[in-house]
């Protein structure tokens, strides 16, 4: 079937696809583009390394792997470079996972393009925040703090820095905030110094629209994510975002526009940023920029170009792809199949 399109784009493949198969699709003398949605494809196995560089070399001696597997990462590596083609074209949703694929043993002479996310502006926008709230069930006397992980337990969300930023908030005896949250309940949540409101997991955008616009300022506190959905959601809602200078979080949160950016682990710092910034309305300039950068047409655009360079690199192209699809018609499709 593969042999009718003109262009393959992988997404996440994981349990999808082997390496044999992978091998198979870049044989077939298709351009093929790759969308990494984190560090798997060009790692020995883990989907983020926690610091650790080894997939630059060899993931000899896996740190996250326990008992006798630690040379497991290494096998699976030398595998994905044996059988994954350098014509492979690399789409990353942040410069910072771009950097780390350049620097990778797979993909180091691949040729890497940054095309960030995009999400539906149409269905997350800004709503009245006493609306929002009286629809969620939320007070409105309070200043209202928007976490969402959907698992507490997972330690690189920084479910831990969150409860210290929450401390330093609450430590002068000031009742004026509210936590509401997005996800599974846990445990861990019973360790808030603040009340708190659980929205649970929620399927629907608009539900996660109305959440977002009922905040006063989401917080980030990730250790280490590619380009957290979170934030481009949040800011198109007109709800700016603080969050620790981790990953790809730098690509959406600009400083006093979209939010600000914490030097990772300063949790003292960010509690202060919080009680600066729910002081100020950033609701126009985080939707003006989420409408620039982050519109599903913007995306669809970039990767339109993409591949009409790719098509049109092969000497007997036979369409102009941009022309043959506008770009609004490319945004649908491209939100059919991606949800």
């Amino acid at each position: 079937m593969l042999k009718y399109f003109d262009i393959i784009n992988l997404h996440w493949i994981q349990t999808m696809l082997s390496n044999e198969a992978i091998s198979y699709i870049c044989g077939l003398g298709k351009p093929v583009i790759w969308t990494l949605h984190d560090m798997n494809p060009f790692t020995g196995g883990c989907h983020y390394s926690n610091g650790c560089c080894k997939y630059e070399t060899d993931c000899a001696d896996c740190p996250q792997m326990i008992g006798g597997f630690s040379d497991y990462p290494e096998r699976i590596l030398r595998v994905k470079e044996r059988y994954w083609d350098n014509n492979i074209v690399i789409v990353s949703p942040s410069q910072w996972l771009a950097d780390c694929a350049r620097r990778s043993k797979v993909f180091r002479n691949n040729r890497i393009k940054v095309i960030k996310n995009g999400v539906d502006t149409g269905i997350f926008r800004p709503t009245g925040k006493h609306q929002a709230r009286s629809f969620l069930g939320l007070p409105t006397d309070k200043k209202i703090l928007l976490f969402t992980c959907q698992s507490h337990g997972e330690r690189r969300k920084g479910f831990k820095e969150l409860l210290e930023i929450i401390k330093n908030l609450f430590a002068d005896g000031r009742n004026e905030y509210h936590v509401i949250m997005f996800g599974r309940a846990s445990d861990e949540l019973g360790e808030l110094p603040l009340p708190y409101t659980g929205l649970g997991h929620i399927d629907e955008e608009w539900k996660l629209a109305l959440g977002y616009s009922s905040a006063d300022v989401t917080l980030l506190p990730t250790l280490e994510d590619n380009l957290p959905n979170v934030i481009l959601e949040s800011v198109s809602c007109g709800t700016p975002v603080v969050a620790f200078d981790s990953g790809g979080v730098r690509d959406a949160v600009v400083n006093n526009v979209t939010g600000y950016l914490i030097d990772k682990g300063n949790c003292a710092l960010f509690a202060e940023k919080i009680k600066m910034i729910v002081t100020q309305d950033y609701s126009d300039a985080c939707r003006s920029y989420a409408l620039q950068h982050f519109d599903l047409s913007v995306q669809a655009r970039k990767y339109c170009e993409l591949i009409d360079n790719l098509t049109y690199s092969k000497k007997n192209s036979r369409f102009d792809f941009c022309n043959t699809v506008v770009a609004s018609e490319m945004s649908d499709l491209f939100e059919r199949l991606t949800n």
